[in-house]
């Protein structure tokens, strides 16, 4: 009955084109067709400007390999891409969004997924309840899924406010289906929110481009909503249209329950959301001692955003900052004066960091104190085994090398390097130069106010880059503490939830995840929705990639079984 409906439609419009006269399209050019796309809800959606006339055709440019696709309307009209389209389906009023196209050679519109068997199966696992019937089969054994009460929206739990007043969201005035980006304020959000990003600058192809979502937005996705003019053919309005393609539920080999497309699917097209219960951290924690988490995902939106603007402003250059010569700042300059190897304690060099202009450090030669060492040095007597012999200095017995050792434990400083003497005998017995008890504790008392200081440079550095005890801290008061939230709002989908449940992971993922803002502007609440990645075949398993780091579960493996080329083998 299909072939013989399609068949009947390119007679009739291979007819038609036999009297097309030149004209300027308008209403007039559809005023016989009704081509509402609810008319074939449950069909594969790039079929639907076939059946209501319209014609696929694929051409080739010679010399080379290259295909072109166009679409011919039913008043012989022909359409090279998806900005003629829009203009076309603007000016005769057509009630087909511009979704329904796609001009990738690739794509085959009339290509559908039959599994070759299957032991069980179900009509529709969602019960009615999207707009598109979900089937499941098995074709591995006779095990049914588990129930599941389906829901493709998102349900709060006890603790979990979300305001989805529409009076507290931003809407367009746009009239033109916010066709023209730079008008409609929804979109500009978009664009706005990707200032965020490590370049600092707002990018200007954020958001959908004919309804396909061309990359992933780590900023989010804002929709039009309830307070915008716009209608429900609005190009800015993909995920809230809910499920349209084709999808069906199958048992895998090794990892459960699966997603697989029956017809093919266009990169950047909306695929379906994740739903499920909304729970706080201290529910997610007793749910899963009680029913497991392999159904739980964190909207971690807020911290995501937050950690690449915090790695974004760290490499910013400070305005007010002291500058050295060598373009390090003075805190810097004096925390590499005291942790270097330095040949001369803070006494000895007579130089305070941080107090010359620009806290350039003093390059002052060693000079006479290197010469006075290696006097010393020669004039060490050996004993009678002619080892190298030991000096007492003071009254109290102590040996030079304790008496250096205790100055250094006090200035951090280092003696001398000097070509030709091991540092493990002659070094380490040097008679010190200053044995007189007042220069010892004149010289003690300055190393411990320049340790001091050089301590205190130190913290204060510390405290100016946030770190604190090896740990980074946010130089910003974190969002989430404005709302007096610790942990971010986990959604589990283990009992309640929709057919984004059984997308499995891949390390070489076909489907990609975007935040995306729909009915509220609360960063704490984004919809889940997943996007196609690239061109996907009719019967291809629909994956992400879960993003677990091997590890970060002490005690839990869990092995990778997607068999790709850029297989890691674990996810935890």
């Amino acid at each position: 009955m299909f072939w013989v409906n399609y068949h009947s439609f390119r007679s009739l419009s291979l007819s038609l084109s036999l009297f097309v006269v030149p004209h300027r399209c308008d209403v007039t050019c559809l005023e016989d067709i009704d081509d509402d796309p609810n008319l074939h809800k449950g069909k594969n959606p790039f079929l639907c400007p076939i059946f209501f006339g319209w014609e696929r055709q694929i051409s080739k440019k010679h010399p080379g390999p290259k295909q072109f696709v166009f679409y011919r309307t039913p008043c012989g009209r022909r359409l090279r891409n998806l900005n003629d389209t829009q203009y076309y389906l603007h000016e005769t009023k057509s009630k087909l969004t511009i979704d329904l196209f796609s001009y990738e050679p690739c794509l085959d519109p009339f290509a559908y997924f039959v599994p070759k068997k299957s032991f069980c199966d179900i009509r529709d696992l969602s019960y009615g309840r999207e707009n598109v019937p979900v089937p499941c089969a098995n074709g591995v054994d006779r095990e049914y899924p588990d129930y599941i009460e389906y829901s493709q929206f998102r349900m709060p739990t006890r603790g979990v406010n979300m305001n989805l007043d529409s009076s507290f969201l931003c809407g367009c005035d746009c009239e033109d289906d916010c066709q023209d980006r730079s008008k409609c304020s929804c979109v500009q959000l978009t664009i706005t929110a990707s200032r965020a990003l490590t370049s600092g600058e707002a990018n200007d192809d954020a958001g959908y481009h004919y309804r396909r979502l061309n990359e992933a937005m780590v900023t989010g996705v804002y929709e039009c909503n309830s307070s915008c003019k716009c209608s429900k053919r609005c190009y800015n309005r993909v995920v809230q249209n809910g499920l349209q393609l084709r999808l069906q539920v199958f048992k895998t080999d090794r990892k459960g329950w699966g997603i697989r497309c029956l017809n093919d699917i266009p990169a950047g097209c909306f695929i379906c959301c994740y739903a499920g219960q909304l729970l706080t951290e201290q529910g997610a924690n007793e749910d899963g001692e009680r029913f497991g988490d392999e159904y739980m995902a964190e909207l971690d939106h807020i911290e995501v955003v937050e950690k690449l603007k915090e790695g974004y402003e760290s490499d910013v250059v400070e305005p007010d900052g002291e500058m050295s010569s060598d373009g390090s700042s003075g805190a810097d300059a004096g925390a590499e004066e005291g942790d270097s190897d330095s040949d001369f304690s803070a006494e000895d060099s007579n130089v305070e960091s941080g107090k010359q202009s620009g806290g350039a450090r003093s390059t002052k030669s060693p000079g006479s104190e290197t010469e006075k060492t290696e006097e010393w040095a020669k004039n060490i007597p050996l004993d009678a085994d002619g080892n190298e012999g030991a000096f007492l200095d003071g009254e109290g017995g102590e040996s030079a090398e304790q008496a250096v050792g205790e100055e250094d434990d006090d200035s951090n400083s280092r003696l001398p390097s000097l070509d030709g003497l091991r540092r493990s005998s002659r070094l380490s017995k040097l008679p010190n130069p200053k044995s007189k008890e007042a220069q010892s504790v004149t010289a003690l008392k300055a190393t411990e106010a320049a340790t001091a200081e050089e301590a205190e440079r130190e913290v204060q550095q510390k405290e100016k880059e946030g770190v604190v005890e090896g740990k980074k801290k946010n130089r910003y008061k974190p969002l989430r503490s404005w709302y007096n939230e610790e942990f971010c709002f986990i959604m589990d989908a283990k009992t309640q939830g929709n057919l984004g449940r059984y997308l499995n992971h891949s390390c070489s993922p076909n489907v990609f995840v975007q935040n995306v803002f729909v009915d509220t502007h609360d960063l704490r609440f984004p919809w889940v929705a997943f996007f196609a990645e690239k061109l996907i075949r009719a019967g291809e398993e629909l994956t992400w990639d879960y993003s677990y780091k091997i590890g970060s579960v002490p005690g839990k493996v869990l092995y990778c079984y997607c068999q790709s080329q850029d297989c890691r083998g674990r996810l935890l």
